[in-house]
């Protein structure tokens, strides 16, 4: 955990441009969001050297994205992967999101890519261009969340004192991954935050969900409901394994790996209510 502090801390401080940008959409009368992500690169050394400790070396970046609503600065914190900083400016949301492919929209998932697509749709220009009502009649409800991701706005609020329905952490690898042991490692990573926080908050999930993305940036997610909450970090790394190890071999690289505890059980409550599971 020291090194993943560090690691936010270089991100962090590497460029000025990130304290000005805070200023910057402070003084625009705009909420600042920032998104940090970690990135575990897996550097694998010489397998003929003659060395008790393992092959694999590890390597711990982080990511971070600023701008003046949720949407952008998710898309913000993709932007430097795996080792950088990206902010969007209020004047530079709309032209930000226009240049963008739909299928790399947070809430775009692989089902509605495709019906996009089918309509003409690839990019964020061409959602620019459909009008509310077009959006509406084809993707009911969500048209006018997509007629707004078009423009740059996401009203959503930060809700810092919500309940938490789920406690997930995803990593971004160096390089596109098809060897299990180097995947399953990311996973295994992935799981222990996610136990920390468990741990922390007092709470256990019945609900284990990998997630996975892929080289060419679709994403599958495959999940899986115990009857009683996971009550041990072994347990967790036993179900998420499996998880992932349903996709082997690899078809093709993998570019992210996370997983997500969910169906919470507070030590204090009884067993919480199911999640609903959707495969992107």
């Amino acid at each position: 955990m020291q090194e993943l502090g560090n690691a936010i801390n270089d991100s962090l401080s590497e460029s000025d441009r990130i304290a000005e940008a805070i200023g910057e959409i402070k003084r625009a009368g705009y909420d600042v969001f920032l998104v940090l992500e970690a990135t575990i690169g897996f550097n694998r050394r010489d397998e003929n050297a003659e060395d008790e400790e393992s092959n694999d070396e590890t390597e711990l970046t982080a990511s971070a994205g600023i701008s003046y609503n949720k949407f952008l600065a998710k898309l913000a914190s993709d932007q430097q992967k795996p080792n950088g900083q990206f902010a969007i400016m209020p004047d530079e949301g709309e032209a930000f999101v226009a240049s963008l492919p739909v299928a790399r929209f947070h809430g775009v998932g692989r089902v509605t890519a495709a019906k996009m697509h089918a309509l003409g749709i690839e990019t964020g220009a061409d959602l620019h261009r459909q009008t509310l009502d077009f959006l509406r009649r084809h993707f009911g409800k969500s048209g006018d969340w997509y007629y707004e991701l078009a423009r740059g706005q996401d009203h959503r609020p930060v809700q810092p004192d919500r309940e938490r329905k789920s406690s997930g952490s995803e990593t971004t690898f160096a390089e596109d991954l098809t060897d299990p042991a180097r995947i399953e490692a990311g996973v295994i990573a992935m799981a222990d935050e996610v136990w920390t926080w468990c741990e922390k908050a007092n709470s256990r999930g019945r609900t284990v969900t990998v997630k996975i993305k892929w080289a060419n940036f679709q994403i599958s997610t495959r999940s899986r409901s115990m009857e009683t909450s996971i009550e041990t970090r072994d347990r967790l790394h036993e179900v998420a394994l499996g998880l992932i190890r349903s996709v082997f071999p690899p078809p093709k690289g993998i570019r992210l790996v996370g997983v997500t505890i969910s169906n919470f059980r507070s030590q204090n409550a009884g067993e919480g209510a199911k999640l609903p599971f959707r495969e992107g």
